[in-house]
């Protein structure tokens, strides 16, 4: 995920606009903003937090390893 995030921030196509993480939890949020190298234009939250603020976004991709949850599938199909 970190990664693609450093690949859109590149992008001439994503000047000027704000790319979100969102994690299940805060535990490597820290050395996801490092990984970021702090960019301005890059934020992390976590769902719940997401959920609370009432954040919605018009353009997602779903990227997490199947491994952290019980039903990938059906955590694939909520998104």
């Amino acid at each position: 995920g970190t990664s693609l995030c450093q690949q859109l921030l590149k992008s001439n196509d994503f000047d000027g606009l704000t790319v979100t993480g969102i994690t299940k939890s805060t535990t490597k949020h820290e050395s996801i903003r490092d990984a970021m190298s702090n960019n301005n234009r890059f934020r992390v939250l976590t769902y719940e937090d997401s959920i609370k603020q009432g954040k919605t976004f018009r353009n997602v991709v779903f990227c997490a390893p199947p491994s952290g949850f019980d039903d990938y599938p059906a955590a694939v199909k909520e998104v």
